[in-house]
């Protein structure tokens, strides 16, 4: 059993075919549908099956091989439903693996199990059951490889290369989309800038005009005639009583 390029991605159900890998996520195809598609490191975390083992009380046991006795075991021995109880769950894993460590294996972890083991049985099971044929001696004592059909677990050149261009691909729509956002937010700011300095431009130009408007002139104030000092005052009326009065001869009638 080959299990080295299926995995399981947080957020996707089921579990996935690895295509190719990149420093920023991995490029992926589904079992159900054949639909491919990149997936982000930053937002989804990966768990290849082959990475994954079993809890015993002296070693660990690996995913394949628990897998392989569920198998054969299916005839006698029935799968549950995921979402029996615990105790049914824990019973029947314990005629799977016995010594299972009970601490360590926890009860969502046998769920787990079953639901993989069920979608792998309806989707990949021919895929990670294919036997791989050893490489031949020839008469000298060197190994030869079979020239024969490739399997469709051994992909060819041709499909990694096109995996390796649809995740270019993918890599360059995420720099336009991101590269589109920047220059949305950058006329947008050009934006802000234009409308704040709009009425800021009219003020300016309100003075300019107005600065080379003809200035009035002011309106001269009437002169005002010197104030008398006191003293010229008394002395003026002084005058005035002194000088005497004209008589007034009375007509000849």
């Amino acid at each position: 059993m080959k299990l080295d390029n299926i995995i399981a991605v947080s957020g996707f159900p089921g579990l996935h075919k690895l295509l190719a890998t990149r420093s920023n996520g991995l490029l992926i195809e589904s079992f159900e549908n054949g639909k491919r598609q990149f997936v982000s490191g930053r937002k989804h975390q990966f768990t290849p099956l082959v990475s994954i083992g079993i809890y015993t009380y002296t070693d660990v046991e690996g995913l394949d091989e628990v897998l392989k006795k569920l198998h054969n075991t299916e005839s006698t021995t029935p799968l549950p439903d995921p979402n029996d109880k615990a105790e049914d769950l824990r019973a029947w894993f314990k005629q799977i693996v016995p010594d299972h460590d009970e601490d360590r294996v926890h009860i969502n972890d046998i769920r787990k199990l079953i639901k993989w083991y069920l979608f792998l049985k309806q989707y990949a099971w021919e895929q990670i059951n294919v036997e791989v044929e050893e490489p031949k001696a020839d008469e000298k004592g060197q190994e030869t490889k079979d020239k024969g059909p490739k399997t469709k677990d051994e992909r060819p050149k041709a499909q990694e290369t096109k995996a390796k261009e649809e995740v270019n691909r993918e890599e360059e729509k995420a720099k336009e989309k991101a590269k589109e956002k920047v220059k949305e937010k950058a006329v947008e700011k050009v934006e802000e800038k234009i409308k704040d300095k709009e009425p800021k431009a009219k003020d300016k130009v309100k003075k300019e005009v107005e600065a080379k408007k003809p200035m009035d002139k002011p309106k001269e104030k009437p002169k005002e005639k010197p104030k008398e000092k006191p003293k010229e005052k008394a002395a003026k009326k002084a005058v005035k009583k002194e000088q005497p009065k004209a008589k007034v001869s009375p007509k000849k009638k």
